[in-house]
């Protein structure tokens, strides 16, 4: 079995135990390409989208994926003054969105 075999494989095995999957190709050279074919797939998922949604009208502007060197994160680009920068790490919006289940 190749490798495309065995995540499609653990993905319908993790969907059925009622995780929630998000799989991204990563084959591409562009971290910009990558960051929004993230951010794709996280909006695919209901419970992220509406926080990433709460988060865009929290903070009154456009949310944008960066990726660095600790990781990703999820940048807003606020319309009115903020006293400081707002971040959201991707990891703990995922977890955040899970609740008390503790599935994300």
């Amino acid at each position: 079995m190749g490798k495309t075999s065995l995540l499609i494989k653990l993905e319908a095995e993790l969907l059925a135990a009622g995780r929630t999957v998000v799989r991204v190709s990563a084959e591409t050279s562009s971290q910009e390409v990558f960051a929004e074919r993230l951010l794709t797939q996280l909006r695919a998922n209901r419970i992220i989208r509406d926080r990433v949604d709460k988060w865009q009208k929290e903070i009154q502007g456009s949310v944008g994926p960066a990726i660095g060197q600790t990781g990703f994160k999820l940048t807003g680009t606020a319309k009115r003054s903020l006293e400081e920068p707002h971040e959201l790490d991707v990891i703990d919006l995922v977890a955040s969105a899970g609740g008390h289940a503790g599935t994300c």
